[in-house]
């Protein structure tokens, strides 16, 4: 019964009752003396746990001996369970590569043992994994699976398989495909029903409002995934959903909102491990400060973001181009403007490889600092102000048509000064 309770917790994200169910069976004298049959449930606590949001440094050590166990007592379908969640936690750690390795291996063990569900499971893990560097793979991989979902008459396989692809179409610049993807995910998951689902599909639906200018619409949807996430006691989620709403009222204007949101969000990213999050909220709260004038307060933030980041200046991350803004925000005001310049090259280039949304809000935020006289500058501002994906945004377009009236305004001042130079050497040769 304890095995089934907590089968149904994991299928309406339920995360706690699955916790407690699993700790019942593994308490249990039969499975204690089993350490085979302990694996299934240890496999299934430990995704509970990552979901609850526990600590996933601490974590990260107990996948890796619970994929050694499973390897070496378990079934095919353990050992890729149990890569499953180390898989999270590499990732979440930002060892990209490692989880991708390990993903790729997953799918392949899970292909040759038959079973269409788990080969199902590792599709999607490797899916969510690859799709920050290779989104039309986590697409194809994801319509594929969508096809079987509905070939197993599997609504909540079909529904996952359309939140991750709503992800992905968004990551190859097709926001419209990926707020209907998000909509049928979201009607599939509330049917069900599958909160989890249906807040993570609400929470990206929101993010799409956001970066279209609809901030009602945005901050209905955040709150409804919050309250869901806190509902399902979802801590790795909910921080997730108070991201989004501080970065909303960052984006709206309401610097008074978006700083406790911010804090609220880097303590709780910083208590769950999280740290591409808390990157992003330390330097979001840096620019908030910014705005208000309180320059040290900006500078402390940044010096909290840089610790988080640590040693790993090679890894990129949605969140990451706050910090590179923040960065030469404060450059510029150092007076280094050599490093400002360096960094928002730099930047611009990474981002771009990685998100389009991300490198244009980025060059939208900070390009006015650093572009002066470098032509290479007004050439990125002028190329990301034409793309189309800019237009479809109000908040980002109007960002560039603030910095199109700056270059007007530069190239009026130039020509003022070019006239005046040309009379100043007319008026010199006919008084000598």
């Amino acid at each position: 019964m304890h095995d089934e309770l907590a089968k149904v917790g994991e299928l309406s994200g339920r995360w706690t009752e699955v916790e407690r169910s699993c700790d019942a069976i593994l308490a249990m004298p039969g499975v204690v003396a089993e350490p085979a049959r302990a694996l299934p449930m240890k496999q299934r606590r430990l995704q509970a746990r990552l979901r609850l949001g526990d600590n996933v440094r601490e974590m990260e050590q107990e996948c890796r001996d619970l994929l050694a166990v499973a390897e070496r007592l378990g079934t095919p379908a353990d050992v890729v369970r149990a890569r499953s969640l180390l898989v999270q936690t590499a990732q979440r750690l930002g060892h990209i590569d490692e989880a991708i390795a390990l993903a790729e291996e997953s799918l392949r063990l899970a292909e040759a043992s038959g079973d269409e569900a788990l080969s199902a499971e590792a599709t999607v893990r490797l899916a969510q994994t690859v799709l920050p560097a290779r989104p039309h793979e986590a697409i194809e991989l994801m319509l594929g699976l969508i096809a079987l979902a509905r070939r197993l008459h599997d609504p909540l396989l079909e529904a996952r398989g359309f939140l991750v692809l709503g992800v992905a179409r968004m990551r190859t610049r097709d926001e419209m495909a990926g707020a209907e993807a998000f909509r049928v995910a979201l009607k599939i998951a509330m049917d069900a029903p599958a909160l989890d689902i249906a807040a993570g599909a609400s929470m990206n639906l929101g993010v799409i409002e956001m970066r279209c200018g609809n901030f009602t619409a945005a901050h209905q949807a955040f709150h409804e995934a919050l309250r869901l996430y806190t509902t399902l006691r979802n801590n790795t989620n909910r921080l997730a959903a108070l991201y989004n709403l501080a970065n909303l009222e960052s984006e709206r204007g309401d610097v008074t909102a978006a700083a406790p949101l911010y804090r609220e969000t880097a303590a709780l990213a910083e208590e769950l491990g999280s740290d591409d999050i808390a990157i992003g909220a330390h330097a979001g709260l840096g620019l908030v400060a910014l705005r208000q004038f309180d320059h040290a307060g900006a500078r402390t933030a940044y010096a909290a973001a840089e610790r988080a980041l640590g040693p790993r200046e090679g890894w990129w991350f949605q969140g990451r181009e706050r910090l590179e803004s923040l960065c030469i925000h404060l450059a510029v005001q150092d007076g280094s403007r050599t490093l400002a310049l360096t960094r928002f090259r730099a930047a611009v280039e990474r981002l771009e490889a990685m998100d389009v949304y991300s490198a244009a809000w980025f060059v939208g935020e900070c390009a006015a600092e650093v572009a002066a006289d470098e032509a290479d500058i007004w050439s990125i501002i002028d190329r990301f102000g034409e793309h189309t994906m800019v237009q479809q945004f109000v908040p980002l377009a109007a960002r560039y048509t603030a910095l199109r009236d700056m270059a007007a305004r530069r190239r009026t001042d130039l020509l003022r000064q070019g006239r005046r130079e040309e009379g100043s050497s007319e008026t010199d040769g006919s008084d000598e």
